[in-house]
């Protein structure tokens, strides 16, 4: 009687099937894999909307410190702002900066959340990485029916990913800060102490 697992021709297409099962599972894992790198940027962008409208809710600066503290990388962004000043700036004096700008960013984002009434917000998946920079789109929706885009870009941390810039209608908020910091300190002879003042006025 004829036996197909004696069969040459049934032993090859049996191997070939496992092998081509074998190439789907790693391809459709591998395709998981990235997805989930994806989403985490994207989850955590998620969580930043919750935060960020809870206190545009609110709408006072203390209530935005909260989560600009949790997930803005405040260091980077605050020594970028300095620009070539930053080797200026005493250590000892480094925290009172780094809380100055904190409390800067606070203001701003309370002062557009009381122009800017804001309904709603969505983040888009997915996350678009390049090199070691992380950006994440999100579309925001005002109370006057008008919307605009606004992009995130993070930097992944030991503690998870953190923002350090972001693009609304086009303009990044990073060198319109360093550029505002900057003119403030050449106006003031290159006395970096007196943007300290202002900033913890």
């Amino acid at each position: 009687m004829f036996s197909t697992t004696n069969n040459p021709h049934f032993i090859h297409r049996k191997k070939l099937t496992t092998f081509a099962v074998g190439c789907v599972a790693a391809i459709f894992l591998t395709a998981m894999s990235a997805g989930a790198q994806a989403d985490s940027a994207v989850k955590f962008m998620n969580q930043v909307k919750a935060d960020l409208l809870r206190a545009a809710r609110r709408g006072t600066p203390g209530a935005f410190m909260t989560p600009i503290r949790k997930h803005a990388d405040v260091r980077t962004i605050s020594l970028f702002s300095l620009g070539s000043y930053a080797k200026s700036l005493p250590s000892s004096r480094r925290a009172n900066y780094y809380a100055g700008v904190t409390q800067f960013m606070a203001r701003y984002f309370s002062s557009q959340s009381s122009s800017y009434k804001i309904v709603k917000a969505t983040v888009l998946n997915p996350s678009k990485r390049e090199g070691s920079d992380y950006f994440v789109d999100s579309k925001v929706f005002l109370n006057n029916g008008q919307s605009y885009d606004v992009r995130w870009r993070l930097k992944r941390r030991s503690t998870g990913f953190k923002i350090v810039d972001v693009q609304v209608l086009g303009f990044w908020l990073s060198p319109f800060q360093r550029n505002l910091f900057r003119s403030y300190i050449q106006k003031h002879d290159g006395n970096v102490n007196a943007l300290l003042v202002a900033l913890n006025y």
